[in-house]
């Protein structure tokens, strides 16, 4: 059984996170891990020990009671939501979980820019991408969604190193029953778009239900956000290499995507370093 990590700070987001992910995990057969990390001190919460002790065991409760509640409001099978809560540091405790595991799939919400603030902002969003070495999905205010049937795939068709990611990206498409949209944008105006790689990344990795495509647009961010408004896209995907896949996740490229765009993204990343 394939385990989703859903990262949670039980705001607005990560509900909207949980919810994709429990969409995933009926699909794929999974079980949804629920990670939610405490840092008393980064709160300003802490005055004593004893009070140390007292806000453990509230989050203890509080975290167990949540799951539940998910469980029944998404109508998942007893048992199939695992809760776990660890007290410290938050990028020192999200660094040692994905050391000792390998979801196949990490799920987190995405605040808008001026909202980012709290236990999932940029910062520790950045450490879960450095350190996660599976696809990570990001859901923003209003990205969550009940079916999906059209995704569309970012790409210039010369990308190294995707085999696993798309694999994933493949099955996903696969149980959902979507189509999928290959997309090269051209960022200049007039020029010849050479659309072979994105046909022989088709072959390569047998793409079934598929189309290629290409946009002009003065930006890739903009190219992507463009058509996904024109063909109503459910999920976006893009291709990133490990050298560059923070800086891109959190930029321009896919901040534009996700908030404006209101769609989930899902990052695949690459096992090759350029």
């Amino acid at each position: 059984m394939e385990n989703i990590l859903v990262l949670s700070d039980f705001s607005q987001e990560a509900d909207n996170a949980f919810a994709m992910a429990s969409n995933i995990a009926k699909q794929i057969g999974g079980k949804i891990c629920l990670l939610h990390v405490a840092d008393f001190e980064r709160e300003q919460q802490v005055v004593s020990k004893s009070m140390v002790k007292e806000l453990m065991a509230e989050e203890l409760i509080f975290t167990k009671r949540k799951a539940r509640e998910l469980e029944l409001e998404y109508q998942l099978e007893k048992g199939q939501v695992q809760e776990i809560v660890r007290f410290g540091d938050i990028d020192e405790e999200i660094d040692d979980f994905l050391e000792t595991h390998n979801p196949w799939l990490i799920v987190m919400g995405h605040r808008e820019a001026e909202k980012r603030r709290e236990v999932l902002e940029v910062s520790h969003a950045k450490q879960v991408l450095i350190e996660a070495q599976c696809p990570v999905l990001v859901v923003g205010a209003e990205g969550q969604t009940n079916s999906i049937d059209h995704i569309l795939l970012a790409t210039t068709g010369n990308e190294k190193g995707f085999e696993e990611s798309l694999n994933r990206l493949r099955l996903l498409q696969k149980l959902f029953g979507a189509k999928l949209h290959l997309l090269r944008v051209n960022t200049k105006k007039g020029e010849h778009v050479n659309m072979r790689p994105l046909h022989v990344l088709a072959e390569d990795h047998q793409l079934e239900n598929h189309t290629v495509n290409t946009i002009t647009a003065s930006t890739v961010s903009q190219g992507i956000s463009d058509f996904t408004k024109q063909l109503d896209v459910d999920l976006v995907a893009t291709l990133t290499h490990r050298h560059s896949f923070v800086e891109r996740l959190f930029g321009t490229h896919t901040d534009n995507i996700v908030d404006h765009c209101h769609k989930p993204v899902i990052a695949l990343k690459s096992m090759v370093s350029y």
